[in-house]
């Protein structure tokens, strides 16, 4: 064979193999490529404090780690924007926020770049104006802050025990009693006529009225109280209270509860929701999202009533498919619905019309990011007016 016929077929058999080569890398390229819908993500929120121009806050709560107070503003990017507590000389990282009908309170951490950081609690008039501030030992960093009208309870870590403590300050951090020393998950804690129930993860509540039940650290299958837990799986509910547990099965195909939960008095109110993961919408809502909603997946959903006396289960009312529900109490619902908002069923006005409208090309085993979703919507119903959408 001659020189030029063998260096032909050199060339030849090179030409297969990156023709197979820039094949086998297209097909590599598509199977790990996927064209997603940008995620367009709900959560449940509720107003805390109104300040004397009209303008209402919320904690930015993720999975449990509140990221930032945040104040209801149309005009910035899905309706909110971050509260800085910053100043010219001091930077400021956000722990936890309560308010009462006069006052908010912000616990903060100030980190200096070296030791141990400092944490603190600063009280604010409704004018934004800082009125009072504690720092506490530089032993102890904050875990969580709550209040009512007379008072601010705070849990503290030890950092070298790691016990835990329940402390109440009146409001204007003047005046501090050590309610309890060493405090465990899933409590409760009797003060004055306050009962204080501790959560899984230290977060505390105070009960009243209406009082919020806890989600397990993210887990959208269990709301619970020291004494009570509503489990839902295999369109079961099983509640447990007194010790006692009753199991109740349904007809719809909910999954997953809603944030919000109540005890009112004897009866507990509670909602829960259909979703469907769909294959177009790129959106991980059990990695790390805990409580937020993608409306690519969300189906019905059903709010419901349980007498703990009775042990009486009622459906309330079940919603359509896209239907969010955003508060409710045992008087009123108010939902968001195909562009619109509603209250009793009855219509209160347009809005944003949430829907995947946007695509992203993205590696198949990699999840989204809050920062990915077209719209990051946290909406709230307060004194008659809808904010957040």
């Amino acid at each position: 064979m001659s020189k030029k016929k063998t260096k032909a077929i050199v060339i030849m058999k090179a030409a297969r193999i990156i023709i197979l080569l820039n094949i086998f890398s297209l097909v590599f390229y598509h199977s790990v490529i996927c064209h997603y819908h940008m995620p367009c993500v709900f959560e449940q929120s509720e107003i805390m404090f109104q300040d004397s121009s009209n303008a209402c806050y919320s904690n930015n709560d993720t999975a449990h780690h509140f990221t930032s107070l945040i104040r209801y503003n149309a005009h910035s990017k899905n309706g909110y924007e971050a509260v800085d507590f910053n100043d010219e000389t001091k930077r400021y990282n956000y722990i936890a926020s309560t308010a009462n009908s006069q006052y908010i309170c912000v616990g903060l951490e100030l980190s200096y770049g070296y030791g141990a950081p400092e944490y603190l609690l600063k009280v604010f008039d409704k004018d934004f104006k800082e009125i009072a501030v504690a720092f506490f030992d530089s032993n102890f960093s904050l875990v969580f802050v709550t209040c009512n009208d007379d008072y601010i309870y705070v849990i503290l870590n030890n950092r070298t025990t790691k016990q835990k403590s329940l402390i109440r300050y009146d409001f204007l951090l003047s005046t501090k009693v050590l309610l309890h020393e060493s405090v465990e998950a899933n409590m409760i804690v009797n003060d004055d006529k306050s009962s204080i129930y501790v959560g899984k993860d230290y977060s505390i509540k105070i009960g009243d009225k209406k009082t919020q039940l806890f989600d397990d650290i993210g887990d959208k299958k269990i709301r619970y109280l020291a004494g009570l837990e509503i489990s839902l799986s295999n369109n079961k509910f099983d509640i447990i209270y007194d010790r006692t547990l009753s199991s109740y099965k349904t007809n719809n195909k909910s999954n997953h509860f809603y944030k919000k939960a109540f005890l009112c008095d004897n009866k507990i109110l509670f909602a829960t929701y259909h979703y469907v993961k769909q294959k177009d919408c790129g959106f991980d809502y059990l990695s790390s999202y805990g409580t937020k909603i993608c409306i690519c997946g969300l189906k019905e959903s059903y709010l419901y009533s349980y007498d703990l006396i009775t042990k009486q289960l009622d459906l309330i009312q079940k919603f359509k498919p896209g239907t969010f529900l955003i508060d409710y109490d045992f008087d009123n619902v108010e939902y968001y619905y195909d562009g619109n908002l509603y209250v009793n069923n009855d219509l209160f006005g347009p809005c944003l019309k949430v829907k995947p409208y946007e695509y992203s090309n993205r590696l198949a085993h990699t999840n989204f990011h809050e920062l990915d979703a077209s719209i990051y919507l946290r909406p709230s119903f307060y004194c008659g007016r809808f904010y957040g959408i």
